[in-house]
């Protein structure tokens, strides 16, 4: 089995348990399957996972860097103790009344090239550990 696919990766698995999922469903004849995808999603979030099969792993450090786009639905007017869904809700508070055109001014702000610091409960990994597993730790 050589090449990529697309796979819609649930809330729930790592996008590594993922991986070994499909690792043992797609066993060649030697009884292995080399799998990597293209970036990590968190545990809880759910999405489109890209995933590469068989030697077509080979070609990642040609692909991982490229332009990307990103599809979200917000919740607005609530935080959270970890900065999404599954947190506690610290504050909540009405939408206002301009939030068009807030949203606006802030999805202008990320066009280009943008740095950002992760949060803590992303899937960024620090001293080997990532860090939404020191976070809930």
């Amino acid at each position: 089995m050589l090449g990529f696919v697309n796979l819609f990766k649930p809330a729930g698995p790592s996008s590594t348990q993922f991986g070994a999922r499909l690792r043992r469903i797609y066993r060649d004849p030697a009884g292995k399957l080399a799998i990597g995808h293209l970036g990590t999603l968190d545990p809880q979030a759910a999405g489109v996972l890209p995933v590469a099969l068989g030697k077509a792993t080979r070609l990642l450090p040609l692909i991982i860097d490229r332009r990307k786009a990103y599809a979200c639905t917000l919740m607005l007017g609530r935080a959270t103790t970890t900065g999404d869904a599954v947190g506690e809700t610290i504050v909540e508070r009405a939408v206002p009344d301009d939030v068009d055109e807030r949203l606006a001014n802030v999805i202008a702000s990320f066009v280009g090239a943008v740095s950002q610091v992760p949060p803590m409960f992303s899937a960024v990994k620090s001293d080997g550990r990532r860090l939404y597993d020191l976070a809930r730790a």
